[in-house]
């Protein structure tokens, strides 16, 4: 398994916060991705407005992954309403 850092950018909506929190770790668990450290780094304006929205609520995760599951895993987050912008970065030491 390989070592990665995902930062996701949820909707600025609190109560959907919630939600799209558990939408995530069920995602996750679901394709088998071990989350072994993870962050809120609370809400922050966007650089630039994604789907009319101006602020978002950003997460820091640090995962373990078979490269392939973590494709199933963008895969839905791409057709998540939840989630507005992720990145995945290979985390190697």
């Amino acid at each position: 398994m390989t070592k990665y850092e995902m930062m996701i950018v949820f909707d600025e909506d609190e109560l959907a916060f919630d939600q799209c929190k558990e939408f995530l770790y069920t995602t996750l668990k679901n394709s088998d991705v071990k989350i072994t450290e993870e962050k809120d780094m609370g809400m922050k304006d966007l650089a630039y407005e994604i789907n009319r929205k101006k602020r978002g609520h950003y997460y820091l995760l640090n995962i373990e992954a078979d490269s392939k599951k973590l494709l199933d895993v963008q895969k839905l987050f791409k057709i998540s309403k939840c989630v507005l912008r992720y990145i995945n970065l290979n985390a190697e030491e």
